[in-house]
């Protein structure tokens, strides 16, 4: 494989995993789970921003 391949394989495993920390963050503090996963899967850094920042709907 390429090293441009093994980019795009690694910047999507880390979409993944910042998408699934920010929907799991924002379920259990009342918010949309599925909204912010995608937040965070298309614009990670702004996305665990947001979910630090939001306050707790419980």
């Amino acid at each position: 494989m390429s090293n441009n391949t093994w980019f795009w394989i690694i910047s999507i495993a880390v979409a993944l995993v910042v998408a699934f920390i920010c929907a799991r963050v924002a379920g259990n503090k009342g918010h949309s789970a599925v909204g912010y996963g995608l937040l965070g899967f298309f614009l990670p850094l702004i996305g665990i921003i947001v979910v630090l920042v939001i306050k707790d709907r419980k």
